[in-house]
């Protein structure tokens, strides 16, 4: 098993559990990983800009 928030080391993986806000957004292949990403942060919303960090 690897954590990583690196996309280039995630699509060596032949599996991928995707988290997003501590929850299982998605299980994909390696290779699929780029355009995963893509997606879910451009549906991610922005926090706001006085958020403290967590």
């Amino acid at each position: 098993m690897v954590v990583t928030h690196d996309p280039n080391v995630a699509r060596r993986a032949d599996r991928i559990l995707v988290l997003l806000d501590g929850k299982l957004a998605q299980q994909v292949a390696g290779h699929e990983i780029a355009q995963v990403m893509t997606t879910l942060l451009a549906s991610s919303p922005e926090p706001a800009a006085d958020a403290a960090p967590q």
